[in-house]
């Protein structure tokens, strides 16, 4: 299940990088059955855009968690930190999603 989809980083021209919540799924064991899997878009990586995406997944160690990756990767677990970590510009990988 997707729910979510507010903007959490909004730039000077009105893009803004999206977070979506996604649960549950085909797998019957481990955390993402119970926890949910949180997922942060550039601007045009969304529902309906035209743009190709690179997904990335983010992947932490045995005593730690999704929120505790997003810290380290973009520097707050929170916005308004993000910054140019969602820079869209082909030399910096063009737009993607990060999956924690």
């Amino acid at each position: 299940t997707r729910t979510g989809g507010q903007c959490v980083f909004t730039y000077a021209d009105g893009s803004c990088v999206k977070e979506w919540q996604v649960t549950g799924g085909p797998g019957n064991v481990g955390q993402r059955a119970n926890v949910g899997t949180s997922m942060l878009c550039s601007p045009s990586c969304t529902p309906g855009a035209s743009a190709s995406c690179s997904l990335i997944l983010a992947l932490h160690g045995i005593y730690s968690n999704g929120g505790d990756q997003r810290w380290l990767m973009l520097g707050s677990a929170n916005a308004p930190n993000f910054g140019d970590g969602f820079d869209e510009s082909n030399s910096k990988g063009g737009p993607f999603c990060i999956s924690f």
